[in-house]
C-alpha cells in the first residue's frame, strides 16, 4: 500500500473510534497550591480540576503522586497553563485526543507566561486532529516557560499539517535534559519530531527517536524550524526515520530551516527516505540554513545514502557526514571537544557516554547517548585522555609547556603533533616519560609568522598499548598586541558621561578580548585611588561601584585606567572612554526659555544638556534654548556623543575646542549622536577636534535628520576622523537639513569608502553659502569634496565650493569634486579647485565636479582641469550640465564667473584669487560692558563698536531695539522696553523704572532685540550677550531710621528724632557750603569750594580780625581802631604814612619826606 493510502486509512479508524465524555473535575485531597504545600494531583478528574479551575494562574505549584491512567477516555486538551508542575518522576498514560476535524490538540493547548513542567512523563499517548498538534500542548509559549526532566514515550500522532512531539510551536521556552523516544508521527506538511516551530527557545541535552511518515514538505527529526536571533540548540541528537515522498523538499535529520542562532556537538543518525528522489534543500543535518552557525556537529552518511549537505548561506558550517564506524568512534567527538564521561578536558559536567565495548549489542547502537541514559551502568571504556590540549595564547617566539596525557590502565603513551600551517607555527612534543597512568612531555612551539597576530590549529594523536589511538585538536594563537577596553557609567540605571558629588557611579569595564586573571581599576585626576580590584560578569565584563567624593574645584573629570594582561601577557594599553566629567553639571543661570536660556560654559553643562532636559525631560531638549559663553576646551576627555538633540543652540560665535573621540569599534560618533525634530545650531564653531570611529562619523553629530533642523554659521576647523566607512566633516548623514553660510576648514578625513569632507550622504537637504577645504585619504569608493551624495527630490546646492585634496586607490570609483552622486535637485554657482589622485588610474565615473548624476540639473559650476590632469567628466543621465572645465587662470580672473551672474553680494571675486565668500572673518558686535547708576536709574551700555538699527549701517538705536529683563530679588521692570534712550559713540544709556524696592539680589540683564542692532557693514548684534548684566543696589535698608534708604542718604547717621529732607539729611547734619562745619556753627556762610577753614567755618578769605570792613588778605592796617573809617586798603587816617616815613600823616609836619 502506498504512503498516502497507508496515512488515509489510519486518520478514517482513529475517526471512527468511539467518543467518551471527558473526566469530571475532582479537586485535589491534599495541598494548598504553595511552593510548600502543592496540589497533589493522582486521578484523572485532579487533572480536568487544573484546566476548569486554576489552569491560568500563575505561581500555583502542583506536584503528582502516582501514576495517572486516562485508559477509555477521550481527552480534551485543558485551557492554558501558567502554573508549576511537578511529575515526581510519574507518568500520565494512555491518553488519546480524537478530534480529527479540529486544530490545537495536546494534553493542555497552550503552556505559557513562565510555566514550569518537571519530571514528567507522558507514555503510550495517541493524538488525532487536524492542524497544530502535540503531545504535552499544541502551543508553548510567551515567555520563560521551563520544561525539564520530562519525556514523551511510545506515542502518536495523527494530524496534517504543524505537529511535533512535545508541541507543534514552542516561543521562549527552555528545554532541558527531555527527550521523545519511539515517537510516531503521520502528517503532511510542517513535522518535527520534537517541536516544529522553535521560535527564540532553547534545547539543551536533548534528544527523538521514532518515525515520521509525511506526505509533503518541511520535515525535521528533532526541530523543522529554529527561527531565532540568538538561541541554541546544543548537545542533542536525533534517531528518528523519515519517510517521506519522493522530491519533499525543506528537509534535515536535525533541523530543516535555521534562521539564526547556533547549533553545537549534535548528531543525526537516522534514515532519510525519499522513495530515492531526494529534494531541494535536504541536508544530512540541515535543510536550509538561512543564518546562523553551527559546530561539532555530525551525521550517519551510512544511513542517508544520496544525501550530503543542502542549500543555504554561503559559508555556514553543514556539519561533517561520517560512516556509522566513525559514527562509534570516540574520536570522532573528542576532536570537536565533546564533554564525556571520564574526561575533564573538555568540560567536567560528563554530559555524552558511548558503548565502546567489544562484547555483544552495544547500547545505542554505539552511538552517543547521555549519560544519564544508562543510569549507573558504564559502559564506557575510557580511552586515553590528553589533559594538557588546551588552547595555547602567547606572545613569545619560541614557547614551550609541559603536556601530559593518562590511561586508566596505565601503559606508555606517545605523541605525535602536527599544525595546521608550519609557516605560522612548528611543534613538536620532546623529553617524554611515563610514570605510572601519566605519560609527560614537553611541548615546543616555534612562531615563524611576521604578524603581530596569528594563529593555526594543532591536531595531537595520543598511541597507548591499552587504547585505541585518540587525537585532538587545540589552537595556536600568537598574539603581539596590546589588549583594549571600553568603560561606560551608569548613575541609577542610567547611562551618563558626567556625574556630581555624592553619586553613585557604575563603571562597567567591557574588553574586546578575554583579559587574563584579575582586572583592577584606578583613578588618577579628580580624586585619585589606585588598583581596586573589578567584579567579574563574565569573560569580557567587569564592574566596580564608585561613589564620587568631593573635590576642591566645582568642576573637573576623573580618568580611569585599568590593569591587566591578555591571555598571551600583553599588558592592557588602550582605554576607550576612559574620562568622567565630575562637578556642579546644570548650567547656574538661564531656565530654557527663549528670553532666560541655559548658559553653557563649561564641559559639564554640555554633557547636562543630555542628563537634564534631553533625557529626563523626555523630549530630548526639544524646544529647549543654550547659549554658549566661552570657548569650551574639551582637552583630556575622552568625549562620548550626547544623545539625540532637539533644542536651539546659540554657539554666540564661541568654539567647542580639542574634542578627542577615541571609539574605533563603534558606529556612529560625533560630538551629538543625532541633531534632529526642528533643531538649531547656529553661531558655533568646533576646532582641532579628533574623531576615531568604526563606521558613520562626524564631527558635529553622525547624523542630523528628522524634519526642519537649521546649521547656520558654523564651522569646522583643524579637525580629523579616521574611521572605515560613511564619514562626513560635519555629519554623515543629514536629512531635511538646512546648511547655511556653514564651512569645513582643513578637514582630514581617513576612511575605506563613502567620505564626504562636508557630509556624506545628504538626502533633501539645503546647502546654501558654504565650502569646505582640507584632504580625504581614502582606500575605496563613493568619495568627494563636499557631498559624497546628493540624494533628493528638489532640495538645491548652491553657491559653495571644495578645495578638498582627495587622495585615493587606483580606479576608484564614484569620485566627485564637488558631488560624488546626484539622484536630483539642481547644483548652481558651485566650484572645485583640488587635486584628485587616484594614483594615476581614475576609476569609472570620476569626475571634475560630479561622479555620477542619474538625474536633476546644474548651471554656473567650474572646476579647475590644472589640478586634475586625465579627469574630465564623470557618466550619468545624458544632457546633464556637467560643469566647466577650467585652468587655474581662468580660475582665478573674475569674469568667468560673472559671466554665469554669480553674485558679489555674496562673493567676494578678486583677480588672482579663487573666489570666497563675503561672510568669512566677520565680526559682529557685542557688548563689552555694562555700568549700573548708584540710584538704580540707568544702564550704560558700551558695545564693542558703533551700532545702527539697520543692515545699511544708519539709523540711531531706539529703547525698542534693546530689551530690559530682571531676575530674582523683589522688585520688577515696569517694562522690559527702556523707558529713555541716550547714545554717545559707542556708549548707550537706557533709563528704566521699577515697581517695587530693589533689595539688592535682582539682575538686571540687557540684550538686543532679534533683527535690531547692526554693525556698519550689516553684522547683527546676537540676541543673547555676555558682560551684559549687574545686579542692582539694594534700596531696601535705612541703616539710620530716618525713612531715606541708604542708596539715597547723604546723611549717614542722623541723629533720632530729628527731620530730614529728601536727601536724608537734618539741620544739624547740613553744611550748606560744604566747608565742613555745620551751618549752625557756621560764621563764615558760602565758603568758596576748596579753602580751608577755621573752627568758625571761614577762610583766610573770609576773615578780617580788625572788623574794619576789609579781608585780612587786603587789608594793610591791621588793629584799626574800632569806629574810624578806612580807604579800600583798610587803613585810616590815624593809620596812614603816606611818605612812609614812619610818622603817621596826622603828626607828620613834613609832608612827602624823600625817600
Amino acid at each position: 500500500m502506498h504512503l498516502k493510502q497507508k496515512l488515509a486509512f489510519l486518520l478514517v479508524l482513529f475517526s471512527l473510534n468511539s467518543l467518551l465524555g471527558q473526566v469530571a473535575p475532582v479537586a485535589p485531597s491534599s495541598g494548598a497550591g504553595s511552593l510548600s504545600d502543592p496540589y497533589q494531583i493522582n486521578v484523572p478528574g485532579n487533572l480536568t480540576w487544573i484546566g476548569s479551575t486554576l489552569g491560568s494562574a500563575s505561581n500555583v505549584y502542583f506536584i503528582q503522586t502516582s501514576n495517572i491512567d486516562l485508559t477509555g477516555l477521550t481527552w480534551i486538551p485543558l485551557p492554558d497553563f501558567r502554573g508549576k508542575y511537578d511529575g515526581n518522576g510519574f507518568e500520565i498514560q494512555n491518553m488519546t485526543i480524537n478530534r480529527p476535524t479540529t486544530n490545537n490538540n495536546g494534553l493542555f493547548l497552550n503552556i505559557s507566561w513562565g510555566a514550569e513542567i518537571k519530571n514528567l512523563g507522558i507514555s503510550n499517548a495517541s493524538v488525532t486532529g487536524q492542524d497544530q498538534n502535540g503531545i504535552l500542548a499544541y502551543s508553548i509559549n510567551h515567555g520563560n516557560v521551563r520544561i525539564t526532566n520530562c519525556y514523551i514515550k511510545n506515542s502518536t500522532i495523527n494530524g496534517r499539517n504543524k505537529n511535533g512531539g512535545f508541541s507543534y510551536y514552542a516561543y521562549q521556552t527552555y528545554f532541558k535534559d527531555s527527550y521523545v523516544e519511539n515517537i510516531t508521527i503521520n502528517g503532511e506538511n510542517y513535522n518535527g519530531a520534537f517541536s516544529q516551530y522553535f521560535r527564540d527557545s532553547y534545547l539543551d541535552n536533548c534528544f527523538a527517536t521514532g518515525t515520521i511518515n509525511a506526505t509533503g514538505n518541511y520535515n525535521s527529526g528533532l526541530i523543522e524550524q529554529h527561527h531565532t536571533n540568538s538561541t541554541t540548540i546544543q548537545n542533542c541528537y536525533s534517531r528518528v526515520d523519515l519517510n517521506l515522498s519522493a522530491g519533499s523538499t525543506y528537509v534535515g535529520g536535525l533541523v530543516a530551516r535555521v534562521t539564526n542562532g547556533s547549533i553545537t556537538n549534535s548528531y543525526y543518525a537516522g534514515n532519510i527516505d525519499q522513495e530515492g528522489s531526494p529534494g531541494t534543500r535536504t541536508g544530512g543535518l540541515f535543510g536550509y540554513p538561512s543564518a546562523g552557525n553551527s559546530s561539532g556537529c555530525f551525521w550517519d552518511s551510512s544511513l542517508t545514502p544520496g544525501i550530503t549537505s543542502s542549500t543555504g548561506r554561503a559559508g555556514y558550517e553543514w556539519g561533517t557526514a561520517k560512516t556509522t564506524t566513525e559514527m562509534n568512534d570516540p574520536n570522532t567527538y573528542s576532536l570537536d571537544r565533546w564533554d564525556f564521561i571520564g574526561e575533564v578536558t573538555f568540560g567536567t559536567d560528563d554530559i555524552w557516554e558511548m558503548d565502546n565495548t567489544s562484547i555483544g549489542a552495544k547500547f545505542n547502537d554505539g552511538y552517543p547517548f547521555f549519560s544519564a541514559q544508562n543510569g549507573a551502568i558504564n559502559t564506557y571504556d575510557p580511552p586515553t585522555e590528553i589533559i594538557s590540549a588546551v588552547d595555547v595564547y602567547t606572545n613569545l617566539s619560541t614557547y614551550s609547556t609541559s603536556f601530559s596525557a593518562t590511561h586508566p590502565d596505565g601503559g606508555a603513551t606517545s605523541f605525535v603533533i602536527s599544525s595546521s600551517d608550519n609557516s605560522i607555527v612548528s611543534a613538536t612534543i620532546t623529553s617524554v616519560s611515563t610514570s605510572g597512568t601519566t605519560t609527560t612531555g614537553t611541548l615546543n612551539l616555534v612562531y615563524n609568522g611576521s604578524n603581530t597576530d596569528d594563529e593555526a590549529e594543532l591536531t595531537v594523536t595520543a598511541s597507548n598499548p591499552n587504547s585505541i589511538d585518540i587525537s585532538t585538536k587545540f589552537n595556536y594563537y600568537y598574539d603581539n598586541t596590546a589588549p583594549s577596553a571600553k568603560l561606560t557609567y551608569k548613575v541609577s540605571t542610567k547611562n551618563r558621561w558626567a556625574a556630581s558629588p555624592g553619586e553613585t557611579v557604575l563603571i562597567t569595564a567591557n574588553f574586546y578580548e578575554i583579559p587574563l586573571g584579575t582586572v583592577s581599576i584606578s583613578a588618577t585626576n579628580w580624586s585619585p585611588f589606585a588598583n581596586q580590584p573589578m567584579t567579574k560578569i563574565d569573560e569580557l565584563t567587569y564592574e566596580y561601584s564608585w561613589v564620587v567624593p568631593s573635590a576642591s574645584s566645582s568642576e573637573g573629570f576623573e580618568k580611569f585606567t585599568l590593569g591587566t594582561i591578555d591571555r598571551a601577557g600583553n599588558s592592557l594599553n588602550d582605554t576607550y572612554q576612559s574620562t568622567l566629567i565630575i562637578g556642579a553639571l546644570q548650567p547656574t543661570q538661564g531656565n530654557g526659555t527663549v528670553s532666560n536660556p541655559y548658559l553653557v560654559s563649561t564641559p559639564g553643562n554640555l554633557a547636562w544638556i543630555e542628563m537634564g532636559p534631553s533625557k529626563n525631560g523626555g523630549n530630548r531638549a526639544g524646544g529647549t534654548y543654550f547659549v554658549q559663553t566661552n570657548h569650551i576646551d574639551l582637552t583630556g576627555l575622552d568625549w562620548v556623543p550626547l544623545f539625540d538633540f532637539r533644542g536651539k543652540y546659540d554657539g554666540n560665535g564661541f568654539e567647542i575646542q580639542n574634542m578627542t573621540i577615541n571609539r574605533p569599534y563603534d558606529n556612529d560618533n560625533g560630538l551629538f549622536t543625532n541633531i534632529s525634530w526642528g533643531a538649531e545650531m547656529k553661531n558655533l564653531g568646533i576646532s582641532n577636534a579628533s574623531v576615531t570611529g568604526q563606521d558613520q562619523n562626524g564631527i558635529m553629530a553622525f547624523s542630523i535628520n528628522h524634519g526642519n533642523v537649521h546649521i547656520t554659521n558654523c564651522y569646522i576647523k583643524n579637525s580629523t576622523i579616521n574611521g572605515r566607512n560613511k564619514n562626513g566633516g560635519f555629519s554623515y548623514y543629514a536629512y531635511q537639513t538646512y546648511f547655511e553660510d556653514c564651512y569645513v576648514d582643513n578637514i582630514t578625513i581617513n576612511g575605506d569608502n563613502y567620505n564626504g569632507a562636508f557630509s556624506q550622504y545628504f538626502r533633501d537637504s539645503y546647502l546654501d553659502n558654504c565650502f569646505a577645504t582640507g584632504t580625504i585619504n581614502a582606500t575605496g569608493s563613493y568619495n568627494s569634496g563636499l557631498i559624497e551624495q546628493h540624494h533628493t527630490n528638489s532640495t538645491t546646492i548652491q553657491n559653495c565650493y571644495s578645495r578638498v585634496d582627495l587622495n585615493l586607490t587606483a580606479g576608484s570609483s564614484y569620485v566627485g569634486g564637488l558631488v560624488s552622486r546626484v539622484t536630483n535637485g539642481s547644483i548652481t554657482n558651485s566650484y572645485y579647485a583640488g587635486n584628485i589622485d587616484q594614483e594615476g588610474s581614475p576609476g569609472s565615473r570620476t569626475g571634475g565636479l560630479f561622479g555620477y548624476p542619474s538625474a536633476g540639473n546644474s548651471s554656473g559650476c567650474y572646476w579647475d582641469s590644472d589640478l586634475t590632469p586625465g579627469i574630465t567628466t564623470g557618466s550619468g543621465r545624458a544632457g546633464y550640465d556637467w560643469g566647466t572645465a577650467k585652468t587655474t587662470t581662468e580660475m582665478k580672473t573674475p569674469s568667468t564667473f560673472s559671466a554665469s551672474g554669480w553674485s558679489t553680494d555674496i562673493w567676494s571675486i578678486e583677480p588672482s584669487l579663487y573666489p570666497s565668500f563675503n561672510f568669512i572673518g566677520r565680526v559682529f558686535p557685542v557688548i563689552s560692558s555694562v555700568v549700573l547708576a548708584s540710584d538704580n536709574s540707568t544702564i550704560t551700555v558700551s558695545m564693542s563698536t558703533l551700532v545702527f538699527n539697520s543692515t545699511s549701517g544708519t539709523g540711531a538705536l531706539e529703547s525698542n531695539d534693546l530689551n530690559l529683563t530682571i531676575s530674582g530679588g523683589t522688585a520688577t521692570l515696569v517694562s522690559a522696553t527702556p523707558s529713555s534712550i541716550s547714545i554717545v559713540g559707542t556708549s548707550i544709556t537706557l533709563g528704566f523704572n521699577l515697581t517695587g524696592t530693589t533689595d539688592g539680589t535682582e539682575l538686571l540683564k540687557v540684550n538686543p532685540v532679534d533683527n535690531s542692532i547692526f554693525d556698519i557693514d550689516g553684522n547683527e548684534a546676537g540676541v543673547y550677550q555676555i558682560n551684559n548684566e549687574v545686579t542692582l543696589n539694594n534700596a531696601s535698608t535705612d541703616t539710620d531710621n530716618d525713612g531715606v534708604s541708604d542708596l539715597l542718604d547723604l546723611c549717614s547717621s542722623t541723629p533720632t528724632g530729628e527731620t530730614v529732607d529728601s536727601n536724608g539729611c537734618s539741620d544739624s547734619q547740613k553744611d550748606t557750603d560744604a566747608d565742613g562745619v555745620n551751618d549752625a556753627l557756621d560764621l563764615c556762610a558760602s565758603t568758596p569750594t576748596g579753602e580751608t577753614v577755621d573752627s568758625n567755618g571761614c577762610s583766610d578769605s573770609q576773615k578780617d580780625t580788625d572788623a574794619d570792613g576789609v579781608n585780612d588778605a587786603l587789608d594793610l592796617c591791621a588793629s584799626t581802631p574800632t569806629g574810624e573809617t578806612v580807604d579800600s586798603n583798610g587803613c585810616s587816617d590815624s593809620q596812614k604814612d603816606t611818605d612812609a616815613d614812619g610818622v603817621n600823616d596826622a603828626l607828620d609836619l613834613c609832608a612827602s619826606t624823600p625817600t
